[in-house]
């Protein structure tokens, strides 16, 4: 996108106003993100004094700007290093905005000399974001297929049901006869912890997304009156709606969510102490023992407990911090030091430990996944958390 200085200078403007509209703050956004001439930085700076000056910064939606200039480069290894002026700059809104808050303001990477910097003082060596996936599909008969070291094409042929790796990395189930009788046969997708988000086409149509350290298990074709598939861990479902077959997923055997055609987000990892199913689009069923429950777009469902059938629902969620994992980020919205952990241990495949008395506090900020853990770090020891980092272990001490 090439930025056109007068219509930049307008936008700016509008924006110390406080009169841009949704349109024209999104125009901005995307301007800042391709902005690289040194001639428009004093414009920004000049701007932005207007508006923090005045404490009048609420209006400006920085994690929009920021998730936006993140999806132009989520491609790229670095992100294009950003203005010490800027970052100043954001800074200043981050405290007007935000005292108990870190990251969120600092999302665009360190300078390679300071990211070096941070690795000799704070850790033995650094551990990058995973750069390719190590998923693996257990087939019928038991064989492991590990994904990252083939090629593209046909993998594996199971009754009239071709295994494919796509160009694109996916992998999808493709029925050659368009005849689905006889037994249900099932594969497991295995992504372990430290690998990148993998994403599926089930049989019949269904895209399924895959966090760090989750397996779905699913029929090779879907055979009989429903649709049943078992997950553990996080995956993001877009199911092909079919009124005749329900498509069902089972939830590490604690619940169950039936949808006819729908998306929705499940987080059921073991370590974490609830259960979260969030609706971003249709409606689903919700099912833990004879309980049961529905959901509208924008409702999440929670169960807290093993031994209880209660499940509670929570409404206006933030999509997307449920999302986040999906859209290559990390989304801290109010969660503590113990949350937050849980998720970089996963994704960095790293063993994570604590020292001292654990602080419950909530946190925010949101840092890109492809970033380096030395990087992930320093944004939350903004908020006064410490580490050390021994024999491929961080240690949080508070």
């Amino acid at each position: 996108m090439s930025v056109n200085p007068e219509r930049l200078q307008y936008l700016l403007n509008q924006n110390a106003e406080r009169k841009c509209s949704k349109e024209e703050m999104q125009e901005l956004y995307q301007y800042i993100a391709a902005a690289t001439d040194d001639d428009l930085y004093p414009q920004f700076d000049e701007q932005f004094d207007k508006t923090v000056d005045t404490n009048e910064v609420t209006d400006v939606d920085w994690e929009f700007m920021l998730q936006s200039i993140l999806a132009e480069k989520q491609d790229e290894k670095q992100l294009a290093p950003v203005r010490s002026l800027w970052l100043k700059r954001i800074a200043v809104a981050a405290s007007v905005l935000l005292a108990l808050s870190f990251g969120i303001y600092f999302l665009l990477q360190n300078k390679p000399e300071q990211q070096q910097k941070l690795v000799e003082n704070k850790t033995d060596k650094d551990v990058k974001a995973p750069g390719i996936n190590k998923a693996s599909i257990t087939l019928i008969d038991g064989t492991i297929v590990s994904l990252d070291s083939l090629t593209n094409g046909v993998l594996a042929q199971q009754s009239n049901t071709k295994l494919v790796k796509l160009a694109d990395g996916r992998i999808a189930y493709e029925n050659e006869s368009g005849e689905l009788t006889g037994e249900l046969q099932y594969n497991t997708l295995h992504n372990p912890r430290g690998s990148k988000v993998i994403d599926m086409l089930l049989s019949d149509g269904s895209h399924v997304w895959l966090n760090a350290g989750s397996s779905v298990t699913y029929p090779v074709a879907f055979v009989g009156k429903e649709r049943n598939i078992k997950i553990e861990g996080e995956a993001y479902f877009e199911v092909v709606k079919n009124p005749s077959k329900p498509f069902i997923v089972n939830i590490a055997d604690k619940a169950e969510v039936e949808v006819l055609g729908t998306h929705f987000n499940i987080n059921s990892y073991s370590d974490e102490p609830i259960l979260k199913t969030t609706l971003i689009e249709g409606r689903v069923k919700i099912r833990k023992g004879e309980n049961y429950v529905f959901l509208n777009p924008g409702q999440q469902a929670i169960i807290a407990n093993e031994q209880s059938n209660n499940i509670v629902i929570e409404n206006d969620i933030d999509i997307d911090e449920v999302l986040a994992w999906k859209n290559g980020l990390f989304n801290f919205n109010g969660q503590d030091i113990e949350a937050i952990m849980r998720d970089i241990s996963r994704w960095y495949n790293i063993e994570v430990s604590f020292e001292g008395k654990i602080n419950k506090e909530p946190y925010s900020g949101i840092v890109s996944r492809n970033s380096n853990i030395s990087q992930v770090l320093k944004i939350i020891e903004a908020g006064g958390v410490k580490f050390t980092f021994k024999e491929n272990k961080i240690i949080v001490i508070q």
